[in-house]
C-alpha cells in the first residue's frame, strides 16, 4: 500500500480536500472515488493537473519553415540577393503526464514478464546505492498504477450494474406490450444473452484483470525492497569480514616487526 506522503500528494494533485487527521485507507478511498467519478464523466482530468499531451505531429508539422526570396522591384532585379531562412524552431516540451494519465501509462507495463517491467524489478547487486534510491520512486509509480486500475475495474462493475438495470427494464416492457407476462427467470436470461450486457461484462473482466495484475506488480516491489535490505545486510557483513582480515594481517606484520 502506498504511504500516507504518497497518497497526500497524490490527492493534492487531483484536487482532492482532506484533513490534517484523514487515515491512509481514507484517502485511498477518496483518490478511488475521485478517479471513478472522472472516469464517469468522460475521463476528463481535473483543473490541478498538467494538460494532457498533443498530438502527434506530421512530419510536415516538424519540418522547419523557410523563407520564400523576397521579389524584388525590376530596378533591383540585377543585384542578387540570398533568400533568407528562418531558424530551425526548437521542438516545444513535452507536458508533464497528470497522475491520472501517469498510472494509465503504467497499467500498460504491468505485464509480468514482459521486457519493462523486468528491468524494473530487476536489482543490480553491483550498483546497490543506485537500487536503494529508485525503490521508492519506482513503487509510488506501480502503486499509483494499481490505484488506477482499481478505479477502473469499480467504474466496470457500475456500468455492468447500469447495463443490467437498463436491459431489464427495455425487456420488461417489450414483453408486456406483446402480451406476455414476463417473469424474473425469463427477463434476466434475455439481459445476460443481450450483446450490451456481454459487452459490459467483458469489460469488467479486462479491468478485474489489469487491477490483479496491478497488485501483484506492487506486491513484487514490496519484495524487492526486502531483498534490497537483505542484501544491503550482507554486502555490510562482508565489507566488515574484509576489514577485520586486514586488520588481522596489520597486526601480524607489526608483531613480527617489533619482534
Amino acid at each position: 500500500m502506498a504511504t500516507l506522503r504518497e497518497l497526500r500528494k497524490q490527492a493534492k494533485e487531483l484536487g482532492i480536500p482532506y484533513e490534517k487527521d484523514t487515515t491512509a485507507d481514507a484517502l485511498q478511498e477518496l483518490i478511488v472515488e475521485k478517479m471513478c467519478r472522472m472516469e464517469l464523466d468522460g475521463g476528463a482530468a481535473p483543473a490541478s493537473t498538467a494538460p494532457a499531451a498533443p498530438a502527434s505531429s506530421t512530419i510536415a508539422d516538424l519540418t522547419p519553415a523557410v523563407r520564400k526570396p523576397i521579389t524584388k522591384a525590376p530596378e533591383e532585379a540585377a543585384t542578387p540577393s540570398t533568400p533568407a531562412v528562418a531558424p530551425e524552431s526548437s521542438p516545444a516540451p513535452t507536458p508533464t503526464p497528470s497522475p491520472v494519465e501517469a498510472a494509465a501509462a503504467g497499467i500498460g507495463k504491468l505485464k509480468i514478464g514482459e521486457p519493462s517491467f523486468a528491468d524494473d524489478v530487476e536489482i543490480n547487486e553491483g550498483d546497490l546505492n543506485t537500487e536503494f534510491k529508485s525503490q521508492a520512486s519506482k513503487y509510488a509509480s506501480y502503486a499509483n498504477a494499481e490505484a488506477y486500475a482499481k478505479g477502473k475495474a469499480m467504474t466496470a462493475k457500475l456500468r455492468l450494474e447500469v447495463v443490467d438495470a437498463e436491459m431489464t427494464k427495455k425487456i420488461r416492457e417489450r414483453l408486456l406490450a406483446e402480451g406476455t407476462k414476463p417473469t424474473e427467470k425469463m427477463i434476466q436470461s434475455e439481459v445476460i444473452l443481450s450483446p450490451e450486457y456481454q459487452a459490459a461484462q467483458q469489460q469488467l473482466i479486462d479491468a478485474n484483470r489489469d487491477a490483479d495484475i496491478a497488485r501483484g506488480a506492487k506486491e513484487a516491489f514490496a519484495q524487492r525492497r526486502d531483498m534490497l535490505i537483505q542484501l544491503g545486510s550482507a554486502k555490510r557483513q562482508e565489507v566488515d569480514q574484509i576489514g577485520m582480515s586486514l586488520r588481522e594481517k596489520a597486526k601480524g606484520v607489526l608483531d613480527t616487526k617489533a619482534a
